[in-house]
C-alpha cells in the first residue's frame, strides 16, 4: 500500500514594509517542513522594552536635546557637529534591571560616545543617572554616575583594544544592569563590573560629546524578567558575585575598582547572547501578526504560529510583522526560505549505447534530503519509453526509509536491453516519491543499434542495483564506520542551521561552534550519546554575519571532524 505525501523545505525573504520606530518586531522566525506540501511557521513575540533602528527617517519615541543636535539621516540617528553635548533619550518607559545595547559609527572627530541609563532625561548640567562612555581617541572606557550634573567616576578610565578607532568603523557597547550591579561589554566582550546604588530606575538613551559627528545605528533595551544565556545571573543576582571576582580586582567597600578583561577559569558571556528575548511583550496597542509569502499578505493571526499550504513546486519567501494600534506595522522578522521539493535526485548515465545483439545500460544516482525528519515508504522506480512511445515498467523498484538529511550515491544501477528490443532512441525515466505518485522525475536518452524491426519490448528487461538503504560500500548508514559530521543544512544559513552527525559507537561527545580565530561561540551538544545518527541545532540569530566552524569532538579522543558554516543576514 502506497501513501501520497509531498516534500517541503526552508527559504529566505525580506518583505518591504513600513517600519515604525520603537515598535518591536517578532523574533526568531523559523520554518519547519510538514509532510503534505505545507510549512509550519513559528516565531517568538516581540520582546519587551525598546528597539529602535531609526529606519524610514522616524525616531518618534526619542526626545532630543538640543533639538538641532540630532537628526535622522539615511536610517541613522546622526549627531552633527556644533554642539558640546548631543543627547537622545527614550521617553516611554523607565527601566530598572535590563540589558541595554547600542551600535554606532564614528564619522568624524575623536571624542566620547556612550549610553545613558537610569537617567531623568538628556545629559546636561542637571543630569541625574549613569553614563557608560568609550573614548574614541584614547581607546579607553569608563562608567560615570551623575547627581545634578556632578560627576562620580565609578570604574575609572581603562584602556581597551576592543575599541575600533579608525573612522567609519562600528562599535557596540552594552550594559547589563541588576539592582546596583552593572556589567559592561564592548563589541561583545566583557570588560568590567561595578556597583553603585545611587539611581534605581529611569529612562535610557545615547550621548555624544564635543563638536564632531556620530551615527547611531540602533539602540535596544530589554528589561529583565529571565535573561536567556546568562551563566550565573538571574533577576536580583549579580552577574559576577563578589566572592568570584578576581583577586587583583582591588574593589573597595562599595564594590568599585578597576575593570578586568578576563576571568580565569570562567567563560565570559557575549553581550548579544544576553540579548536573547526573555518573555512575550504585553502591550495594549498590539493588534496581531501579519504573515507574508513572496511579499504578499497571506494571513493575520494573534498566534505565534501559522501553517501555510504550499501552492506547488518552487521557492517561497516568508516574513512576519507585528501590527500595533495606532502606530502601525513593525519591521519584519525573518527572513526564512522554503523550497519545494527539498529532496534532490541526480541521475548520471554511464553507458547509453546498446549493440544490436542486446546488452545493458548503466547509471549512478545521488539522493539527498534537506528534511530534518526520517521519511518511511519512499520509493524509487524506473520506466523505459520505447521508440514507438510505449511505456514499459516499473522495471526497477526499491522502497526504503529516507533518513534525516540523507546524502548518498548509488552506483552501478544496470538496466538490461534484450536483443529482441527494436532499434531506435529510448528514454529512461527515474522517479522518486510515493508510488505511484512521483515527486521528482529525471530522464536520459539511450540508443539500441541495429536494423529497425518490431515494435514491442520483446525479451527480458531485468534491472538490478545495490539497495537504497545501504551505502555503495555495503554498510548501513545507521551504523557508521567512523564518527563524522554531515553537511549542515541550510548552508549558507540566515538564522538557524541543523548539523547531522554519526557515531560508530556510544561516546561522550561535544559539538561546538567557533569563529575563524578559534574562539568558542556556542556549545550545541555535550553528553554521552548512543551509536547512530544525531542532529545538533545552532541558532545564529544573535551573532554577526561571517564564517564559523562547527566541530565534533570526542571528549576522550580529541577533535574528530569540522565543517564550515556561513552565516548571512
Amino acid at each position: 500500500m502506497h501513501v501520497t505525501v509531498t516534500f517541503a523545505l526552508a527559504l529566505s525573504l525580506l518583505v518591504s514594509s513600513a517600519h515604525v520606530a520603537a515598535q518591536n518586531p517578532p523574533q526568531n522566525l523559523a520554518a519547519e517542513v510538514q509532510l503534505g506540501a505545507s510549512v509550519l511557521l513559528t516565531w517568538d513575540p516581540p520582546v519587551a522594552g525598546l528597539f529602535e533602528d531609526f529606519e524610514d527617517g522616524v525616531a518618534d519615541e526619542f526626545a532630543f536635546d538640543p533639538e538641532d543636535a540630532w537628526i535622522v539621516e539615511d536610517g541613522h540617528l546622526a549627531g552633527l557637529p556644533g554642539q558640546t553635548w548631543k543627547s537622545a533619550w527614550y521617553t516611554a518607559d523607565e527601566f530598572t534591571d535590563f540589558v541595554l545595547e547600542t551600535t554606532f559609527t564614528n564619522v568624524s572627530g575623536t571624542n566620547s560616545r556612550g549610553l545613558l541609563f537610569r537617567g531623568d532625561g538628556p545629559r546636561d548640567d542637571d543630569y541625574n543617572g549613569y553614563a557608560f562612555y568609550i573614548a574614541y581617541n584614547a581607546q579607553n572606557f569608563s562608567l560615570y554616575s551623575y547627581v545634578n550634573g556632578d560627576l562620580d567616576l565609578i570604574s575609572g578610565w581603562t584602556p581597551s583594544d576592543l575599541i575600533n578607532m579608525d573612522p567609519g568603523e562600528q562599535n557596540t557597547i552594552s550594559v547589563v544592569a541588576f539592582a546596583d550591579e552593572f556589567s559592561l561589554f564592548i563589541n561583545g566582550e566583557f570588560v568590567a563590573q561595578a556597583t553603585d546604588g545611587m539611581h534605581d530606575t529611569g529612562t535610557v538613551g545615547v550621548v555624544s560629546t564635543a563638536s564632531n559627528e556620530v551615527w547611531y545605528e540602533q539602540i535596544q533595551c530589554v528589561p529583565d524578567e529571565e535573561f536567556v544565556g546568562l551563566i550565573s545571573a538571574r533577576a536580583g543576582e549579580p552577574l559576577f558575585p563578589a566572592d568570584e571576582r578576581p583577586a587583583d580586582s582591588d574593589y573597595d567597600d562599595r564594590g568599585r575598582g578597576p575593570s578586568h578583561t578576563a576571568r580565569a577559569g570562567r567563560e565570559t558571556v557575549p553581550a548579544r547572547k544576553l540579548l536573547q528575548p526573555p518573555h512575550a511583550r504585553e502591550l495594549d496597542e498590539f493588534v496581531e501578526f501579519a504573515v507574508y509569502r513572496d511579499g504578499e499578505l497571506i494571513a493575520n493571526t494573534t498566534a505565534t504560529a501559522y501553517a501555510d499550504q504550499l501552492p506547488g513546486a518552487g521557492s517561497y519567501q516568508y516574513t512576519v510583522t507585528a501590527i500595533y494600534d495606532p502606530e502601525g506595522e513593525s519591521a519584519p522578522a525573518g527572513p526564512v526560505t522554503v523550497t519545494w521539493p527539498p529532496v534532490e535526485l541526480a541521475v548520471t548515465p554511464q553507458d547509453t549505447i546498446v549493440p544490436a545483439a542486446g546488452g545493458s545500460i548503466s547509471y549512478d544516482l545521488a539522493v539527498s534530503s534537506a528534511l530534518a525528519v526520517g521519511v518511511p515508504g519512499v520509493t524509487y522506480w524506473t520506466n523505459v519509453i520505447l521508440p514507438n512511445g510505449q511505456s514499459l515498467g516499473p522495471l526497477f523498484e526499491q522502497t526504503f526509509t529516507m533518513p534525516p538529511y540523507m546524502d548518498v550515491t548509488i552506483e552501478g544501477i544496470t538496466q538490461t536491453v534484450p536483443a529482441a528490443a527494436p532499434a531506435g532512441a529510448y528514454i529512461h525515466r527515474s522517479k522518486l516519491g510515493f508510488y505511484p505518485n512521483a515527486q521528482i522525475v529525471r530522464q536520459f536518452a539511450f540508443v539500441k543499434l541495429g536494423a529497425a524491426s518490431g515494435v514491442g519490448p520483446g525479451g527480458d528487461w531485468r534491472a538490478y542495483g545495490p539497495p537504497f538503504d545501504r551505502s555503495p560500500a555495503g554498510t548501513n548508514p545507521g551504523e557508521p564506520e567512523t564518527a563524522a559530521l554531515g553537511d549542515p543544512r541550510p548552508n549558507p544559513f540566515n538564522a538557524a542551521v541543523s548539523v547531522p552527525f554519526t557515531l560508530p559507537s556510544a561516546a561522550e561527545v561535544q559539538v561546538e561552534v567557533v569563529d575563524v580565530a578559534g574562539r568558542h561561540v556556542a556549545t550545541l551538544v555535550r553528553e554521552r550519546l548512543a551509536a547512530g545518527r544525531h542532529l545538533a541545532h545552532f541558532d545564529g540569530s544573535e551573532f554577526a554575519s561571517g564564517l564559523y566552524f562547527v566541530r565534533l569532538i570526542e571528549v576522550n579522543g580529541g577533535r574528530i571532524d569540522a565543517k564550515k558554516l556561513l552565516l548571512v543576514k
